[in-house]
């Protein structure tokens, strides 16, 4: 056999492998996709269950919005696909979506399709039965509540007993979800009350919050309230749209109120943030998510203001982008501020996190992940009210936080104003006793002027007549020649000129020292020497009344003070002891050192006090001043002098008396 035979055989052998392959997988794809062909048509056959058609449903995304009913029966298959997934999600898009499945009914119930989102805008649902006859029934969002089949809050379609073919063209400009559900009347009245229980308890459970926190708002007008306020009263209206109840109950005949889905949202975007600056203190905690916050408040107006310009695709799609990370935002804000120690904002933490799960369970479900019921469906929308809850309760543990404040601050004021009024006390009882003792000192003043003024008006007075009528008496004596009565009276007047000098010197010198000019010039006195110049003052007087006068103090003994106010001290002091000693009787001056200094003692043999003479001796309290032994007249100006002098001279004068025995 020659090469060329070879090749031609060869080839014809490779041509037979490449069709056999060709056979082989025809074949397999063949044999696999047989359930797959089986399993095209809708089966219903329990009356008590409820079918979902969508993965055997065909869709068709008319996006210019210019195919009929005839042209869509009349497409090819291949125009057409299938949904991955348990229910029709499109997001946000204006498209309108044709979908296309055969159904059987094995049962001898009545079947009815349900589409429960009721916010989608226009739906026609295009039944046809074993016979072709066609049924067309219209509904949505956008058309009056009387044009419905049967009054439900969510759209239902009279299916018939045998329909063979089910056609539905719908189409809305917020989000196109669009769940489907094939169910007998049983089934379907339990769907009915189902939607209205949850319906009614999630209203019931928003409006019970909003007027609960409106009294609060009411007796307390905080700010956070206010804009919760807002959010609640905006969620209600959503609810309505959502849970359809709105169009058939409260606006049936007026669908207006569900247009502009993306306008409740944006004004739940911005009432967020504003509930968010306020009740979370974030211009307190975070520069940083205050700016944030704020960028989001402004494009949420944007938003709001290209729905109102018709701009409703661009707009709703960028408020759900911004609904997300807003509220992963907020869910990481909350937990930080609450990590830096404000209590009220880990309650918002907890209510974004439970929106945040059911918002995540949601999308689970409607993209096939996780089964799609009831539950996992309506899972954001019971969410809603156990969100509200715990805000309220972060409001009452805010308000609470308050009146703690207010209770620490309480408590602080009074804290304060009792230590003021301690100091207050302690001010006004100083200034009491300030004013008392001016007004003894003023009493004192007084007392000195009177007694002044006394001795002024008696003591000196009298004894400058009698000088005046010895002159006289003195110059008739030198007329006459008779020196010897001169002599007699020569004394006389030499002792009452010292006792005029004495009081004079002790006028002078009190009231010197009651104005503060009274000189003090300290210096080194012997006083030794002192007492001998008192003893030479007074010694005439001593020999009149026959006194033995010692002052023998030592030569060495020196004090430093000054010279005018002791020698006043020592005079006014002897002169008290020659004024109450009796004639015959002894007086003694002494010093001895001291350990504090020079303690010095003028002692007599005198008629003495009682002790409560001595207690008043000097005392500024006018006291009448007793006759002395010989009937000598006293100021009882002299020791309070004393005493004011010895003070000056930082000393100390301490009185000894026995009645009778001396001073």
């Amino acid at each position: 056999m020659d090469k060329e035979k070879l090749r031609i055989i060869i080839y014809r052998i490779n041509a037979q492998k490449v069709w056999l392959t060709k056979i082989f997988w025809g074949f397999l794809v063949f044999i696999i996709s047989l359930p797959v062909f089986a399993q095209d048509k809708v089966i219903y056959d329990n009356p008590k269950e409820k079918v979902n058609p969508v993965p055997l449903t065909y869709y068709f995304e008319d996006i210019n919005h210019d195919k009929e009913l005839s042209e869509i029966m009349e497409m090819d298959q291949g125009f057409f696909k299938k949904f991955e997934g348990a229910i029709f999600n499109f997001g946000h898009t204006g498209s309108k979506f044709w979908m296309d499945f055969e159904i059987e009914n094995q049962t001898e119930e009545r079947l009815f399709l349900t589409q429960e989102n009721p916010m989608v805008h226009y739906i026609t649902v295009y039944v046809f039965d074993e016979s072709g006859n066609k049924t067309t029934i219209e509904s949505g969002a956008f058309t009056p509540h009387h044009t419905r089949s049967l009054n439900t809050d969510f759209f239902t379609f009279d299916l018939g007993i045998r329909p063979q073919r089910v056609i539905i063209e719908a189409k809305s400009s917020s989000d196109f979800y669009f769940p489907l559900n094939i169910q007998s009347v049983a089934p379907l009245v339990k769907s009915v009350h189902s939607n209205m229980l949850v319906s009614g308890l999630l209203l019931g459970l928003l409006c019970a919050l909003f007027f609960y926190n409106l009294f609060i708002y009411l007796n307390t007008w905080d700010q956070s309230y206010f804009w919760y306020l807002f959010w609640i009263f905006i969620t209600i209206y959503v609810m309505l749209r959502v849970r359809g109840l709105g169009l058939s109950t409260f606006w049936p005949e007026n669908p207006v109120f569900n247009y502009g889905s993306g306008f409740p949202f944006a004004l739940t975007i911005i009432v967020g943030c504003m509930f968010a600056i306020k009740f979370l203190e974030v211009k307190k905690y975070s520069s940083l998510g205050l700016k944030f916050l704020r960028l989001n408040l402004f494009l949420a107006v944007i938003f709001l203001l290209s729905i109102l310009l018709g701009y409703n695709q661009f707009a709703n799609t960028g408020l759900h982008l911004q609904n997300w990370i807003i509220t992963i935002f907020l869910s990481v804000l909350s937990g930080y501020i609450a990590y830096k120690g404000y209590k009220p904002a880990f309650v918002y933490f907890i209510a974004y996190l439970v929106i945040c799960i059911s918002s995540i369970i949601l999308m689970l479900a409607v993209t096939g992940i996780i089964e799609a019921n009831f539950w996992t469906t309506n899972l954001v929308i019971m969410a809603n009210p156990v969100f509200y809850i715990l805000m309220s309760n972060a409001l009452a543990l805010k308000l609470n936080s308050y009146k703690t404040q207010a209770l620490k601050q309480t408590k602080e004021n009074e804290r304060l104003v009792k230590e003021q009024n301690i100091v207050l006390e302690k001010e006004v009882a100083k200034q009491t006793q300030q004013l008392k003792e001016q007004n003894e000192e003023l009493q004192m003043t007084n007392d000195t002027k009177d007694r002044l003024f006394a001795i002024i008006g008696h003591d000196l007075r009298k004894p400058v007549i009698a000088f005046r009528g010895i002159s006289k008496k003195v110059n008739y004596l030198l007329k006459k020649g008779d020196y010897e009565t001169l002599n007699v009276i020569g004394p006389s007047i030499e002792s009452n000129a010292f006792a005029l000098h004495k009081l004079t010197d002790n006028l002078l010198n009190w009231a010197l020292m009651q104005k503060g000019f009274l000189p003090y010039n300290p210096d080194t006195i012997n006083l030794s020497e002192m007492a001998n110049e008192v003893e030479t003052i007074f010694n005439n007087v001593i020999q009149e009344k026959d006194l033995q006068f010692n002052a023998n103090l030592d030569p060495d003994l020196f004090i430093y003070a000054d010279r005018n106010a002791v020698f006043t001290v020592f005079r006014n002091l002897v002169d008290n002891a020659i004024k109450y000693t009796n004639p015959g009787g002894q007086i003694t001056m002494k010093a001895d050192k001291h350990p504090k200094g020079i303690k010095i003692s003028v002692k007599d043999s005198g008629v003495g006090m009682t002790d409560e003479r001595v207690q008043v001796l000097f005392s500024t309290q006018k006291v009448k001043s007793e006759k002395g032994t010989s009937g000598e007249k006293g100021t009882g100006l002299g020791m309070q002098l004393v005493q004011e002098l010895v003070k000056l001279n930082k000393g100390i004068i301490e009185v000894e008396s026995i009645l009778g025995e001396g001073t």
